[in-house]
């Protein structure tokens, strides 16, 4: 009984330990474990005695241990691709993060594991290779089983001399170098909006800098809100108050379109707070954003910014998807492409005059109303419409200097897709189908191949709660179920 019960209480306190690893601090334990005792006698967990130091290591040296050996062994033998990103935590030292994607034998899904944190003295290509080399050893996985390799586009990492990837090439030379698309698409904006006037960019950041940390500010602001907005259906609409942030990528857009559409609201804050006794520095920050505020330029250029940045952002958005089918997220990212070069460029690739220029509906019929309130805006007018132009210009290099330059490696992807593979008529026959320089014994999988097409999938118990016509992932899962 007495062994019965200690197996039965080191099991409680591992899965604790568990627990706390993943939900709260692991200082909280000399308290959860205190109370957890207090209240069980007569059971097991009578006997509990865990603290902070036991805690962390049955953690690290326990935990970590057995779940490092069962990740060693669901990764045997595995085609993968690697995760790759270079950080520097908050003691200064820099690290190489490593993630992994692979098929997951025990769980039969697309698994992404985290492989382990590396220190590193320098970020040369060699220095990080030779790290990712050695967390992949520890694992014992093999270069050359390496399909895909992806991170940002820094040249230690993806150049092609001395770089990272440069150098898995020579072990996997079909490994698919995937730069951050995310990543990309946020810089394309970033270094467009250098174009812009600077006074823009503070403009957005002071607003939100002003609002920070004072509720009294909020307050006063939504008074201003309610009263502007009494008798509209504005109830709910978000407030200007969210932190523009440079790493997270889907937050610019949000910022643009709240000042946008609490422009006025905003410049009757202002104003108003500008006339306050606070302090001179308070009041001069305020009457700088009202005079921005107060100029209809300013506004023209949120007008304009506003829908082609939360396009920019939708696109970010379906790039971060989990099953997304990676031919429909490229023919997206080449629409997107193809979009923008089409306000700047004729049918025929001539580039348009400065006033044949796509700016945008919503921007144009702005600026007639623009022009028609003011005089002499013409010079104004003729300024904005150039910067806009600069702006679409930059944004349009940026895009084709960072499209992905490995599609062709996604092309045909639709042919794995489970409405043209069980199709009698618009299938591949196996020859023509993509990746086969991943394919093992190919008589077995082209007979397969033949045959996919005759059963009738939907009637098996895999697929009973709804068949994946549009799930490339769930549909081979579940075949491979089966």
């Amino acid at each position: 009984k007495s062994t019965n019960e200690d197996e039965a209480l080191k099991k409680a306190e591992l899965q604790l330990a568990a627990s706390i690893s993943c939900h709260c601090s692991i200082s909280s334990i000399d308290h959860i474990g205190e109370i957890i005792q207090q209240y069980s006698k007569g059971s097991v967990l009578e006997k509990l005695k865990m603290h902070r130091t036991k805690c962390s290591r049955l953690i690290s040296e326990v935990l970590s241990v057995e779940l490092k050996n069962e990740l060693r062994d669901d990764l045997e033998g595995k085609k993968y691709s690697i995760l790759m990103d270079e950080t520097t935590d908050i003691s200064s030292e820099k690290k190489v993060c490593l993630c992994i994607k692979y098929f997951s034998e025990k769980h039969l899904c697309v698994e992404d594991q985290f492989l382990g944190l590396v220190s590193v003295t320098e970020t040369t290509g060699e220095a990080l290779f030779n790290a990712m080399q050695t967390l992949l050893h520890e694992f014992n996985l093999n270069l050359k089983d390496c399909v895909g390799f992806g991170t940002d586009g820094a040249n230690n990492m993806t150049g092609e001399n001395n770089s990272v990837w440069s150098r898995i090439k020579q072990t996997s030379p079909n490994c698919v170098k995937m730069q951050c698309v995310c990543h990309s698409l946020a810089l394309c904006v970033k270094k467009a909006f250098e174009i812009l006037p600077s006074h823009l960019g503070f403009l957005m950041t002071e607003i939100l800098s002003w609002f920070k940390k004072s509720s009294e500010r909020r307050g006063n602001f939504k008074k201003i809100f309610d009263t502007i907005n009494i008798n509209e259906e504005r109830q709910g609409v978000p407030l200007p108050f969210k932190k523009l942030s440079v790493t997270r990528w889907l937050v610019r857009g949000v910022v643009i379109y709240n000042i946008l559409i609490n422009w006025l609201e905003l410049k009757t804050f202002f104003i108003s707070e500008k006339k306050k006794n606070a302090s001179q520095k308070a009041r001069y920050r305020a009457r700088i954003i009202a005079e921005m505020l107060e100029d209809d330029a300013n506004r023209l250029y949120f007008v304009f910014l506003c829908p082609i940045v939360q396009e920019f952002e939708r696109i970010n958005a379906f790039f971060q998807l989990k099953n997304a089918e990676p031919e429909e997220l490229l023919k997206e990212l080449d629409l997107h492409h193809e979009s923008l070069k089409r306000r700047l460029y004729s049918s025929d690739g001539k580039l348009l005059s400065l006033e044949d220029v796509d700016f945008g509906a919503h921007f144009t019929n702005e600026m007639k109303k623009y022009q028609e309130s003011h005089e002499n805006s013409l010079r104004v007018s003729l300024d904005l419409k150039r910067r806009c132009y600069d702006f679409l210009m930059k944004l349009l290099d940026e895009v084709k200097m960072r499209l992905p330059n490995n599609k062709s490696a996604f092309k045909g992807m639709r042919w794995l897709a489970p409405k043209t593979v069980l199709s009698q008529t618009d299938r591949l026959v196996f020859s023509e189908l993509p990746l086969q320089h991943l394919m093992g014994n190919k008589n077995n999988i082209e007979n397969q191949y033949r045959k996919i097409m005759l059963h009738i999938w939907k009637e098996e118990d895999i697929f009973k709660d709804g068949f994946p016509s549009n799930d490339s992932v769930s549909f081979w899962t579940g075949i491979k179920k089966i």
